[in-house]
């Protein structure tokens, strides 16, 4: 999912959720990446926040992806790391809230 853009991608759940997860990779991180087994014979792929709505019925689970290596561009000179995690914050606020998730915690 690594990008030059920030993406916000729904791993699982749907709108009957009662709480949004939203894991946010760190820096040289990614969004699928950070969050998966190596060498899983799980199903899911080793998605540990898949995971998360496999064992808690309840949850949807979003993971927020944007250019995180030290050597790209925004760490440079584009944008400063203040920037960016401004940038990311405002990004996190739009994630999508419907249904009974609506008013319901958003845990990151």
């Amino acid at each position: 999912m690594a990008s030059d853009e920030l993406s916000i991608k729904l791993i699982c759940g749907d709108e009957a959720a009662q709480i949004d997860v939203v894991f946010i990779h760190g820096l040289a991180g990614d969004a699928e990446q950070t969050w998966t087994a190596k060498d899983s014979s799980d199903q899911s792929g080793g998605l540990w926040p898949r995971w998360l709505c496999e064992d808690f019925g309840t949850i949807r689970s979003f993971a927020l992806g944007y250019p995180a290596s030290v050597f790209e561009k925004w760490a440079k000179k584009e944008m400063s790391l203040f920037e960016r995690s401004k940038s990311v914050l405002q990004h996190v606020a739009l994630v999508p809230r419907s249904g009974p998730a609506t008013g319901a915690p958003v845990t990151y």
